[in-house]
């Protein structure tokens, strides 16, 4: 099954080369995983070992850090992630991805039925939580977090400090929080919100969910007869995007009335 770990781990290890230096242990370590993806489960500790001239017992540490219990466990999880199958667009039992007119079309239709979902009421609601909330926090997998880090640096120039969370491991942070505060969790397909559940039982904040799955409750849904009428690649890609130009334009109108 499924953890937070598999959907954080893309994020975890380019957070890892893009803030150390190439000589930097975690650095080596971390992108000589990526330079491997296609082969990951292929490789041994031993071959790692020897290719990042470091013992066996730092790779076990690096993983331990990662959240895995060792390096086979970690590569046998993660591999199935990496496989070039689920690359975005790509069709199914295919090695050609999908014509671009055809995602024009998908995403002018997933555009139609955002601006019906999230009408002016919905998105003067959510701006107002956002400016009258003590603290703001966006949960999402670590997939996605690169298309909300430019939204996050855009709300704290409007004067709004945001943060990016893609676990609920803060426990001071989680448990301090109160009615005062918005919390917004990002689950396209609602399989991080569920990966959450346990976690959420255990902190009393309110929260709302954006997503496409119209069976998830307490969420500002894209709500569709057919589940596959949005695609989940178009959403988190172009949706979310879409979603936060929307909210992000609404919040500086606000901003910039009451600063004036």
């Amino acid at each position: 099954m499924m953890n937070i770990n598999e959907m954080d781990i893309i994020k975890q290890l380019t957070s890892i080369i893009n803030n150390n230096r190439s000589d930097n242990t975690d650095w080596i370590l971390a992108n000589y995983i990526l330079e491997n993806i296609p082969n990951i489960n292929k490789i041994n500790i031993m071959d790692m070992s020897e290719a990042c001239f470091v013992s066996r017992a730092t790779i076990r540490r690096f993983t331990i850090k990662l959240g895995y219990e060792n390096f086979y466990d970690f590569k046998n999880r993660i591999s199935n992630m990496f496989a070039y199958k689920n690359v975005s667009y790509k069709k199914d039992n295919s090695f050609f991805y999908e014509d671009f007119d055809i995602i024009y079309q998908k995403v002018c239709s997933m555009f139609k039925l955002i601006l019906k979902e999230f009408n002016n009421d919905i998105i003067d609601d959510i701006v107002n939580k956002i400016y009258k909330s003590n603290k703001f926090i966006i949960l999402s997998s670590g997939k996605i977090y690169g298309v909300l880090k430019q939204f996050q640096e855009e709300f704290i120039i409007c004067g709004k400090n945001v943060l990016l969370k893609s676990r609920i491991d803060d426990n001071f942070l989680f448990k301090n929080l109160t009615q005062d505060d918005y919390i917004i969790i990002i689950s396209s397909s609602g399989k991080y919100l569920e990966l959450l559940s346990n976690d959420l039982e255990n902190y009393k904040f309110d929260y709302d969910v954006v997503t496409i799955n119209k069976d998830i409750e307490q969420s500002f849904n894209i709500n569709t007869e057919n589940f596959d009428q949005v695609d989940i690649d178009i959403f988190n890609k172009y949706g979310i995007t879409f979603i936060f130009d929307l909210i992000l334009n609404e919040y500086r109108k606000l901003y910039e009335s009451i600063n004036k």
